[in-house]
């Protein structure tokens, strides 16, 4: 580069490598691109991205400079817009840093640095280092949920010529909000609602904004200042947003940095909350800290190594434990649309975190094999114990919904006969049904939900910090940061319970391999596999206990989509496992308020429908909305998304498209649909693929099978013909069946 910054004097020394706080300059990250057709050197037609811009929106920060914090944004323009005209990455950071210093004469510039995008796998490719193998290595790259970071070296980026005194190299860290963004809010619009930024339109008319956002030179050339604004928006709520998420995590844990994902944030408050309560945040999770003296030849000494393993007792039946795991329950039990009438989505309320509060102390020293059946059964192991078993059994006729998980190479099953291997509040809400079971093999570990005849209160790994949680949230409006903040803390924490247990593969950018995902400091195998169970349970309980002549369409994780009213809903859950939720969720929900104030349920509405169609796990949509009639008794105002039930079973659509334009595109997929029928389908390039050649991130269309046939994962029980009501046709009659274990109901 021939620029020369003249201001080596101007730019605070590194921060030190293991110090808690220090300053950091934050730049949030943004390019405008639009995709164009290519023909390659092979003669194949092949997309790119044709970088329009560079935004930027600097902030200088440090932990005590809230209130105070140097900023500046600016826009950059790349020579052209071939590949060869992109800029490098140290030219945009030096663009960033000069526009700085012409801002702010007296600017102070840490070398620390965060260069923060949204989608970096969007971004990161539009620098030209990404184009060349040499300098896309430089860039130390690494693949974390499918975005691009540099986690375990900092980019160097040398401002100046080499051989300059006033040379100066600043130490990036790329990193990506989208990580950092609570469930139901990773678009980079909902950020923006969040932290109060308006929504920056291209036009009034909708047609005409779909166009411009496909053709952005076009609405550069047409309108540049609209369009910098534009562009430089999504820089700042990038900036803003990283920004906010660094004081928060300063103000909860004393450390001034920006943390990779927002799970890791809950990884590292539940084990200092566990530290404040005298918990100790290894052995609470079945871990403890071996050392080991390794002689050194080279050396001619001893090294002492420690790494963290767990206890040897779960060590030895980890395995078992582990087999205990599965995810939620997903069952699809009509195909093709269902009966008229008013469907409630119902959905159990804070499932994860309701069951995780449940959890006893446990005592690690204890862990014993389970006899025999008359063990299993005799009346010492309740729903809430840490107990598991491998068990043989069979349900008689009458039991609907069948509930122990059995693991198949479809997925998870619930067959009325088999092997399953989970909890014991699965396997003795199964007795309770009349299932017939025998015992293959169980295990049970010691643990203490309730304070004893000395007074002792039990150390509950969970529950008091999911209420900590709930507590902070309450004090905060919905929707706004803090408030999605302490939600998804506590919501994302059974996962990390979780994570590892079950193998899954992630490319190694550096190393150019897939490697298992490693388990997390909180993985245990006994806490996911009582969560996941008891939250499958309290759901198989209350399909069960309700009336014949209700009908359930589907089951999803953590709820389902029925015709019982909101009293049959009350009354199917009070239940032993819903009592034993019911009691969680009052402690969980009541606080520092008065218990007389506390009228809390164990469910909630989500959506209310007239009439679905289904098709598959998770393959649902809505023949007819409901009206606002419907919704009389839920304390609802429906907004018009919450009037469709859609879940598309893998169906890729147009992102652009609304709800109720997906629903109306799937009906017609299903409606018209042929056994020889293929869609094309867009899909964003991998990150493997873009890293190994280069790439942009570009859609690449294929062609797919249209797959909206029964999955046969359940005997069909009742078939028969109804009329469907199809826009711009005429009714057209339908077959459509009802999966064995369900009871007929209606007219076909």
């Amino acid at each position: 580069m021939k620029s020369i910054v003249q201001f080596a004097d101007r730019f605070l020394p590194p921060n030190p490598k293991f110090a808690k706080t220090g300053r950091y300059m934050i730049i949030g990250f943004d390019t405008e691109y639009e995709r164009e057709s290519i023909e390659n050197a092979e003669g194949k037609i092949e997309l790119r991205n044709k970088v329009l811009s560079y935004q930027y929106s600097c902030h200088i920060v440090s932990p005590d400079n809230a209130d105070n914090e140097p900023q500046w944004s600016g826009i950059v323009l790349p020579k052209g817009r071939k590949d060869e005209d992109r800029l490098y990455l140290a030219e945009f950071v030096e663009h960033a840093v000069r526009a700085g210093f012409r801002a702010h004469p007296n600017l102070m510039v840490p070398v620390d640095v965060y260069l923060v995008a949204h989608f970096t796998r969007a971004d990161v490719p539009g620098f030209r280092d990404f184009k060349d193998e040499a300098s896309r290595d430089d860039m130390k790259l690494e693949n974390v949920r499918n975005l691009f970071m540099n986690i375990a070296d900092d980019i160097e980026v040398h401002l100046g010529p080499d051989n300059a005194l006033m040379n100066v190299c600043l130490n990036v860290k790329i990193r990506d909000t989208i990580a950092l963004a609570p469930a139901g809010a990773k678009s980079l619009a909902k950020l923006g609602e969040i932290l109060g930024f308006d929504k920056l339109k291209l036009s009034d008319d909708p047609d005409e904004e779909l166009h411009f956002k496909k053709n952005m030179g076009q609405f550069m050339e047409a309108n540049w200042a609209a369009f910098r604004e534009y562009a430089i928006r999504d820089a700042e709520v990038c900036a803003q947003y990283t920004i906010k998420m660094m004081r928060l995590y300063f103000e909860k844990t004393g450390k001034f940095k920006l943390p990779i994902t927002l799970t890791s944030i809950g990884v590292d408050l539940i084990q200092k909350y566990w530290k404040s309560h005298a918990i100790d945040p290894l052995y609470i999770v079945g871990k403890e800290v071996l050392t080991e003296k390794r002689w050194s030849q080279k050396h001619g000494k001893y090294f002492t190594n420690r790494k963290t393993a767990s206890l040897k007792k779960l060590f030895w039946s980890e395995n078992f434990f582990t087999e205990c795991y599965h995810g939620g329950r997903n069952e699809q039990f009509w195909f093709g649309p269902a009966h008229e009438g008013v469907w409630y989505d119902y959905d159990l309320t804070s499932a994860y975190p309701s069951a995780m509060a449940l959890i006893g102390e446990p005592d690690w020293s204890r862990i014993r094999h389970i006899g025999n059946t008359d063990e299993l059964f005799s009346g010492d192991l309740v729903h809430t114990d840490l107990a598991f078993a491998n068990v043989d059994f069979e349900f008689p006729e009458e039991v609907r919904y069948p509930v122990l998980p059995v693991r198949t190479e479809n997925g998870l099953l619930f067959p009325r006969k088999g092997n399953s291997t989970t909890h014991i509040s699965e396997i003795l809400l199964a007795r309770t049904l009349g299932a017939r079971i025998e015992l293959v093999e169980g295990r049970r570990i010691d643990s203490i939900r309730y304070a004893g005849t000395k007074g002792i209160t039990p150390r509950r790994p969970f529950d008091g910090f999911a209420r900590h949680c709930i507590k902070e949230r309450g004090k905060y409006p919905k929707k706004t940061l803090h408030n999605l903040f302490w939600k998804e803390l506590v919501n994302s924490t059974y996962g990390k319970t979780a994570q590892g247990l079950r193998e899954r593969r992630i490319y190694d950018l550096r190393e150019a391999e897939t490697k298992p995902l490693q388990p997390s400091k909180i993985t245990n195998p006994v806490y996911a596999s009582f969560i996941t169970a008891f939250c499958r349970g309290v759901l198989s309980e209350i399909m069960n206990a309700l009336p014949e002549d209700v009908s359930i369409f589907s089951v999803t994780t953590d709820g389902f989509l029925t015709t019982a009213t909101d009293q049959q809903m009350q009354e199917a859950a009070t239940g032993f496992m819903g009592r034993n939720y019911m009691s969680s969720r009052y402690r969980l929900a009541a606080g520092d308020k008065d218990p007389d104030e506390i009228r809390t349920k164990i469910y909630e509405v989500k959506h209310v429908i007239r009439q679905p169609v289904g098709w598959r796990t998770r393959g649902q949509a809505t023949l007819v909305p409901s009206q606002l009639g419907d919704w009389v008794g839920t304390d609802m105002d429906p907004k018009e998304d919450e009037k469709i039930v859609l879940a598309k079973g893998g169906i890729k659509l147009d992102a652009h498209l609304s709800k109720k334009e997906q629903n109306a595109e799937i009906l017609r997929f299903f409606f018209e649909r042929k056994p020889t029928d293929s869609m094309v389908i867009k899909l964003g390039a991998g990150i493997r693929e873009m890293y190994e050649q280069g790439m942009d991130f570009v859609d690449k269309e294929m062609s797919k099978r249209l797959s909206m046939e029964f999955d046969w994962k359940r005997r069909p029980h009742t078939a028969g013909e109804m009329s469907v009501p199809i826009k711009g046709q005429q009714t057209a009659y339908y077959n459509s069946f009802q999966h064995r274990f369900q009871r007929f109901v209606g007219t076909r």
